[in-house]
């Protein structure tokens, strides 16, 4: 097949009775006013060379404006590139590159190349995801989306992974190790950049329990380590106050173990508890111990300065002991 032309066409597909979903059902599959410009370059036992210059198609409750990309498909290497989708006012483009440095059948194709970058209305993917799934995200107006990254030989860089909605935004880079076998995972200097403005307070508030979020929380992080075994420092900004932290989590069966320090300044306890007497606080606390099953958690620290009932309040020694039926704290 050199080219295939397909014009003002409709397709359906149908597993036992006929029927329109709402939601995308690949047991049935309807489209309707498929527009299609098809070049097939090289077809044989073992390669498949092809692009698609041009695909729009209205299926039940999604259309698809405009589809094109290119594929190359052989023993060593998975091409599809150019890729571009645009639906109204969404697009995305895409390259995913998957090789193999040898001809081995039974090589793992585990080096790849991927360039994504969207503009995305959660919502107008309604046709394709679960309502309870969407319905963190539908407030969301069109949100910029860029995966940028390698992956060759177990060693792989995130140039960059962003996500920005019209208030808040996720950036992070780094590098991970051994990414497909969940037993040796690892990461070195994966940095984080975010702000929390009201898009992504939305999603993670039912997670904060009795804790106040404020709008507008800025967060900076560098972490390397294992899924067991967590280092990270950073900084929080918030217009609640802002801290430091640096140390190492490590997380065992049952218990998690921490040896942390975090440093605050002008930390508006009362806000962020919902107990109006306690104000702003300095502080400086050091967290050793686990937490779990076999619970003993030592954190002391000093309080330069703090507010209660608009008095202040100043070198405040703190020191408390948790264990698993019974938390001793001294406070002089």
């Amino acid at each position: 097949v050199a080219n295939l032309n397909v014009e003002n066409s409709n397709f359906s597909l149908h597993n036992n009775r006929i029927t329109t979903t709402q939601k995308f059902d690949p047991a049935h599959i309807q489209l309707q006013d498929i527009q299609i410009k098809l070049v097939v370059i090289l077809v044989n036992e073992d390669t498949l060379n092809g692009d698609l210059l041009s695909l729009s198609a209205q299926m039940p409750g999604f259309k698809l404006n405009e589809g094109r990309f290119a594929l190359q498909w052989n023993r060593q290497q998975f091409a599809f590139t150019n890729l571009h989708l645009a639906s109204n006012t969404n697009q995305l483009d895409a390259d995913l590159k998957v090789y193999t440095l040898n001809s081995n059948e039974d090589s793992d194709l585990d080096n790849l190349e991927l360039n994504v970058l969207g503009k995305i209305e959660p919502a107008a993917l309604a046709y394709f995801f679960s309502d309870s799934l969407l319905d963190q995200f539908n407030h969301w107006k069109p949100t910029e989306v860029k995966l940028e990254g390698n992956y060759n030989q177990g060693q792989g860089l995130i140039k960059t992974l962003y996500v920005k909605t019209a208030n808040s935004y996720l950036q992070v880079d780094g590098k991970i190790m051994d990414a497909w076998d969940h037993e040796k995972i690892n990461w070195e200097d994966i940095a984080i950049n975010a702000k929390i403005g009201s898009d992504f307070k939305e999603i993670i508030t039912p997670f904060a329990g009795s804790f106040n979020i404020p709008d507008g929380i800025t967060i900076r992080a560098l972490s390397s380590g294992n899924p067991k075994r967590i280092l990270a420092k950073g900084s929080i900004d918030t217009i609640w106050g802002s801290a430091q932290f640096d140390g190492l989590t490590m997380l065992q069966t049952g218990n998690t173990g921490l040896d942390v320090k975090v440093i605050g300044e002008k930390v508006d306890i009362g806000k962020w508890v919902d107990v109006p007497a306690l104000g702003p606080a300095a502080f400086s606390l050091v967290a050793k111990g686990n937490l779990g099953t076999d619970q003993n958690l030592e954190i002391n620290g000093t309080i330069p300065h703090m507010e209660v009932l608009d008095q202040s309040i100043s070198n405040i020694a703190i020191k408390s002991l948790t264990r698993k039926d019974n938390t001793i704290i001294e406070v002089a």
